[in-house]
C-alpha cells in the first residue's frame, strides 16, 4: 500500500492562533488530503487536516512544539471514523498557555472530536 499526501487546496492558514507576544503561534490546513493505494483503480483520499506549532521565530521545532501534528492520520479511514477529519478547522491555545485545542468536525459521520494535547513551555 503507497501513500501520498495532497497539499493541494489543504487551506493553510484557515486557523491561526497566536498566545501573544513571545509565545506560539498554531496555523491549521484542515483540507490536508492522505492519498492511499495511488492511481490505482480503488484509490482513497482520506482529508484529515493537519496543524503546524510554531515558536515565537516562526519555525517549526520537532523537540521544543511537536512540529506537525496529524491526529488522524493512521487511524480508520472513512466517513464513519478519522477519513474525513478535517483537523483544525478550529484552534485555540489554553488561557494558561500550556495546551492547544484542535477541532475535527468531520469525524465519526460529523459528529466531531477535539484533542488538547500538552506543550513544552515557551524557553
Amino acid at each position: 500500500m503507497r501513500e501520498r499526501e495532497s497539499k493541494e487546496n489543504q487551506w493553510l492558514g484557515v486557523s491561526v492562533k497566536s498566545q501573544g507576544p513571545g509565545g506560539k503561534i498554531v496555523t491549521c490546513a484542515h483540507r490536508y488530503e492522505v492519498r492511499h493505494r495511488v492511481r490505482q483503480p480503488l484509490e482513497t483520499r482520506d482529508v484529515i487536516g493537519r496543524c503546524f506549532v510554531l515558536s515565537q521565530d516562526l519555525r517549526v521545532r520537532d523537540e521544543l512544539d511537536g512540529g506537525e501534528w496529524k491526529f488522524c492520520e493512521g487511524r480508520a479511514q472513512g466517513h464513519e471514523r478519522f477519513g474525513t477529519c478535517q483537523q483544525g478547522l478550529a484552534a485555540a491555545f489554553s488561557p494558561d498557555r500550556r495546551y492547544v485545542l484542535l477541532g475535527a468536525p468531520g469525524t465519526y459521520n460529523w459528529k466531531g472530536f477535539s484533542v488538547v494535547p500538552g506543550l513544552s513551555p515557551t524557553p
